[in-house]
């Protein structure tokens, strides 16, 4: 009789414990994903519409659709290394690559804005990169 109460308190506390731990993982997933972040906004300000752009950090790519003149896309990049950057636009008639002068780490946070020129090369705007 003693043993089965024994046995009944346990399973609680360890059901609770397993959910606590649990709660802590997402907790700070989300708080990593969300706060050490680079928001890398990309401008077309080229006269052609671009039919994809490739943006290459590190081991990581990305390929996203059509990008009209004037229009805007905005990235989030969580850096998992010391990474550079490398723009690849694409339209019906060519393929331009650039790499692009900036810089991350795992941790770093803030906001790069690119601009698409007429010659469809990425060019800094603006960076505002913290540690």
């Amino acid at each position: 009789m003693i043993l089965y109460r024994y046995q009944s308190m346990k399973a609680p506390f360890f059901a609770v414990l397993k959910a606590f731990c649990v709660l802590i993982v997402i907790m700070g997933l989300i708080s990593c994903s969300q706060f050490n972040k680079i928001d890398l906004v990309i401008t077309n300000q080229s006269k052609d519409d671009i039919s994809s752009i490739v943006v290459k950090t590190g081991t990581d790519h990305k390929m996203f659709g059509v990008l009209k003149k004037g229009e805007k896309l905005t990235v989030a990049i969580v850096p998992k290394q010391a990474s550079s950057l490398v723009i690849e636009v694409h339209t019906t008639k060519k393929i331009v690559t650039t790499k692009v002068d900036v810089y991350w780490e795992v941790g770093y946070k803030g906001e790069v804005n690119i601009k698409i020129n007429d010659a469809l090369q990425a060019e800094i705007v603006s960076q505002n990169i913290k540690i």
